[in-house]
């Protein structure tokens, strides 16, 4: 962290039921003033059974003299809400930056069609750009990957329960958790999306294969090669055992990215009405 003050960074892998809340939280090292953010990773959005919160990893990391450590990585439990799983992870006095997966916006073209319309109605609406976020396309320009359109896909679900969850997470800790357009303030906390398949495809990562079940040497590679930013410590044998958890590192990992000024900056005037995908700007090895 260079320039940044020691945050640390919560980054749950799946949504969760508006009722509930998923993340990772990141206790801070002694080294720590009381006012330095804490960084949250909220749910995955787009990936299956995304509304069990055993399926939600979540991390908790703390940056220190050494780098960025992550303290906490595991999985919500079905009996205890996930809200209150993360809350006991979490410094009640300090900032909270939240790093999520879910999209945090619908396409513009697409909310101005949906406003003025009626059933059996033509959808005054150019299918080519009205499904996907500026962003989203950006990110494919830019890394070849094309994020699910929240506009089109399942992934809308999701990404309703996670601004439910980020609306718990604000009524819980009191803090705001704004919309961050930039890391040049984040001392007092605030929201970003992610992208772990951006991330690492900018790294030079694998990022095909390591969801099934059984592809623990695939999770191992990943985790290696993410362990030269990310001191993973007694936690990376959790990024071998569970996908959930794995995307909740690379979910701190592209917070930390966010923190040193390494992403691709928004250019789109859509972006408070859209959201925005933070992900390295260029290759990092």
């Amino acid at each position: 962290m260079a320039t940044r003050p020691p945050t640390r960074p919560w980054l749950p892998d799946c949504p969760e039921l508006p009722s509930r809340i998923s993340g990772r939280q990141y206790q801070q090292s002694t080294s720590q003033s009381p006012d330095e953010p804490q960084i949250l990773q909220p749910p995955d959005s787009r990936h299956r059974r995304c509304f069990d919160p055993r399926n939600t990893g979540f991390a908790v990391a703390r940056s220190g003299d050494r780098g960025w450590r992550i303290e906490s990585l595991e999985t919500g439990k079905r009996e205890i809400p996930l809200a209150k799983t993360i809350l006991d992870r979490l410094a009640s006095d300090r900032p909270i930056l939240v790093a999520i997966e879910p999209p945090l916006g619908w396409p513009e073209p697409l909310a101005g069609a949906l406003a003025g319309h009626r059933a059996g109605e033509p959808l005054p609406l150019e299918s080519a750009i009205g499904f996907a976020r500026e962003t989203d396309r950006f990110v494919r320009e830019q890394t070849g990957l094309k994020p699910l359109d929240v506009g089109a896909d399942r992934i809308a679900r999701t990404a309703e329960a996670a601004l439910s969850l980020i609306e718990a997470l604000r009524n819980l800790t009191g803090q705001a958790l704004p919309l961050l357009s930039g890391a040049e303030n984040p001392e007092n906390g605030g929201l970003v999306e992610v992208y772990p398949a951006a991330t690492l495809k900018q790294r030079g990562l694998p990022r095909r294969g390591y969801k099934k079940p059984h592809a623990t040497r695939e999770r191992g590679v990943i985790a290696d090669g993410i362990s030269g930013d990310l001191n993973l410590s007694r936690c990376r044998q959790a990024c071998i055992d569970s996908e959930h958890c794995l995307d909740a590192a690379l979910c701190v990992l592209t917070a930390v990215d966010f923190l040193n000024g390494k992403c691709a900056v928004p250019f789109s005037n859509l972006m408070r009405q859209e959201g925005w995908i933070w992900f390295p700007r260029r290759a990092l090895s």
